[in-house]
């Protein structure tokens, strides 16, 4: 006998809802209690407290190329702690005359004296540029010392922290000294001259007279230092970038107007 439709519908139901009832219960059966639950998770938690504090500590990361550039360094300073210190000198440049001593003394007694620090055409590297305002006195071997000029801003370029000796020239009426601060130049040296009268031992600050005018200062070529010759103070001027050759002047030392007169002048090659 076959069974009818409705009689098959039920048995396929039946059979689904046991096969779903199976498989519930061994879900449930396959599953921890409530206290295997919380065991679980206090293992977890501890496990994970312990890897926390062994872990060793990262290492400081090295800053990046890009940070490091956006921090500027400080840059040196020739007056740093690590550049030497050089002692201001009592006195700077000395002449010695057969009545006594020419000096050039800071005012302030202080110098202010640092190294070159580059080659170039005023010196070398390590020679020391030492600026400051200055007096030139006159020391007598008797009697009372006087001041006869005064150089403001000087620049004196000296190899060594020590004094300068003023260039001397033996004329038949006066001892002429001349005071050259600098050695090296790239076109001329600045000079002043000074005087020492023989037939009274008075000291002067000297002028150049250049037509009607009296300069207080002159120039000297780098290469060619100044010479007497018959009687006069021989000076090859400076040259200057492209300037076609130079000019010779000729002074005649005048004690009585403390000055050096310009005899004559010529062009040279």
């Amino acid at each position: 006998m076959r069974p009818n439709n409705r009689s098959r519908t039920w048995r396929i139901a039946a059979l689904a809802a046991v096969t779903a009832a199976a498989i519930a219960a061994c879900v449930i059966a396959l599953q921890p209690s409530g206290g295997e639950r919380k065991d679980a998770l206090k293992r977890g938690s501890s496990a994970s407290e312990e890897n926390v504090r062994l872990a060793p500590a990262p290492e400081a990361m090295p800053t990046s190329s890009l940070e490091a550039d956006s921090t500027p360094s400080p840059s040196p300073s020739a007056e740093s702690a690590d550049a030497p210190v050089y002692e201001s000198l009592a006195v700077r440049a000395v002449g010695l005359s057969a009545f006594g001593r020419l000096e050039l003394r800071p005012e302030s007694g202080v110098e202010r004296i640092l190294p070159l620090g580059a080659p170039s055409c005023i010196g070398l590297e390590t020679d020391l540029s030492v600026t400051g305002d200055y007096g030139v006195y006159f020391v007598p071997a008797a009697g009372k010392e006087q001041r006869m000029d005064v150089w403001t801003g000087l620049e004196i370029i000296s190899k060594e922290n020590a004094a300068l000796e003023m260039r001397k020239f033996d004329f038949p009426d006066a001892e002429l000294f001349l005071l050259i601060p600098r050695y090296a130049d790239c076109h001329g040296l600045e000079f002043r001259a000074y005087g020492v009268e023989k037939d009274s031992g008075q000291a002067s600050a000297y002028t150049f007279r250049f037509g009607d005018r009296d300069v207080v200062e002159w120039t000297t070529s780098p290469v060619v230092a100044p010479a007497s010759e018959k009687g006069e103070l021989v000076v090859e001027g400076g040259r200057a970038a492209g300037q076609d050759g130079a000019e010779r002047y000729r002074f005649k030392p005048d004690p009585d107007r403390h000055r050096l007169v310009l005899a004559s002048q010529e062009h040279i090659p």
